[in-house]
């Protein structure tokens, strides 16, 4: 058994590079960023039924994004995301930077579960998913198990190759800009 927690306050400004670590206090998980404006913007695309469907870039803007919705946030991870929790995202600008925060978790119980997948851009078959017991007891299952799995995607086109039309995924990233390698890099910068 861990220590008791003794506060629960979570630093919201990561001190070096404008990228924080995902921490967790509670029953929450959560994750800051802070980037210039200049900085592609990181985009909430959610899968539905009738489609992948782009939330629109503003400021000062809160946006839940429900349990068991598949997620990808453009230029944050090369994949797509479905946990069982809602997820609330928050995006505002203060003096030329972007403040952004990822919160997951609430109620004791509500957190349980994680999911990695893939889409097809062309048809919108999700395939290639993964799923992961995690929770707040385990949640760092998925965060350390994520650029393995984008990587293992990457270096095999039978997996990258949509099992319903045929097109070929492009190349995926994990959620750390730092841990990226070239090819990682450069699909970062693209989606």
């Amino acid at each position: 058994m861990g220590s008791p927690i003794l506060h629960y306050d979570i630093p919201l400004k990561p001190e070096r590079g404008g990228f924080g670590r995902w921490q967790a206090t509670v029953d929450y998980v959560v994750w800051s960023g802070c980037f210039s404006e200049d900085d592609p913007p990181l985009t909430i695309w959610e899968l539905h039924d009738a489609g992948a469907l782009r939330i629109p870039e503003k400021d000062d803007l809160m946006h839940v994004i429900r349990g068991g919705t598949p997620n990808h946030i453009e230029h944050l991870f090369g994949y797509w995301r479905i946990c069982d929790a809602d997820m609330i995202y928050f995006r505002t600008r203060q003096q030329g930077e972007v403040y952004y925060l990822l919160v997951t978790g609430g109620r004791p119980g509500n957190y349980g579960r994680d999911a990695l997948l893939w889409v097809c851009p062309k048809c919108a078959c999700q395939f290639n998913r993964h799923d992961f017991d995690t929770g707040i007891a385990r949640w760092k299952r998925f965060w350390d198990a994520e650029l393995g799995l984008a990587r293992a995607f990457n270096d095999d086109e039978r997996l990258r190759t949509c099992p319903e039309c045929g097109h070929v995924h492009p190349p995926a990233y994990g959620f750390y800009p730092s841990e990226d390698n070239p090819t990682e890099s450069e699909a970062r910068s693209r989606w």
